[in-house]
């Protein structure tokens, strides 16, 4: 369910989302505690020279954390018979983009604090990324594209911290 709210020059929006786990666990031999769900609030706002991104995200007892190639499942103690808590987390990005040389740069930082509640001692996880970008349009469809990306992770159940970088260069084009 949600909500938006949008002006000349800001676009507001808030949404609490539920995932019914408890009773429909996509892997059979998996069971979840409680029906997971999170909150967001986000949006931008135009300013003369550049446009300011942000949002805030709680989620309590999601399965995972993070999507794609940073997607974390909530490890579960060795043995554990207890039905999966997954995680509770506070999420907070921002970001902006402005006018460039023809096209847009965009940049963003975001930040996640995490407690696994399948463990009872080392269960705290933190991530962070942070990410830069440049769209230049050859038409009123068709951009090219460059994205550049660092991605890093530190969870007490690992050994130590990991991260990530990655370059992405395309063209885009709308039907």
């Amino acid at each position: 369910m949600g909500a938006t709210l949008q002006g000349e020059r800001y676009y507001l929006a808030a949404a609490v989302d539920c995932l019914d786990a408890a009773a429909k666990a996509a892997n059979p031999k998996a069971t979840y505690g409680h029906d997971a769900y999170k909150v967001l609030v986000g949006g931008h706002y135009a300013f003369d020279a550049f446009k300011f991104y942000g949002t805030v995200q709680y989620m309590k007892n999601m399965p995972w954390i993070g999507g794609y190639s940073t997607k974390e499942v909530a490890p579960m103690a060795f043995g554990q018979t207890t039905p999966q808590m997954g995680f509770e987390a506070w999420a907070l990005s921002t970001g902006v983009d402005f006018k460039a040389a023809g096209g847009t740069v965009k940049a963003s930082l975001g930040y996640a604090n995490a407690e696994n509640l399948n463990l009872d001692r080392q269960n705290k996880m933190n991530r962070a990324n942070l990410g830069l970008g440049y769209i230049y349009p050859l038409s009123k469809r068709t951009s090219v594209y460059t994205v550049g990306g660092y991605f890093w992770q530190d969870a007490d159940w690992q050994k130590e911290s990991i991260s990530a970088n990655e370059v992405i260069a395309g063209l885009m084009h709308r039907w």
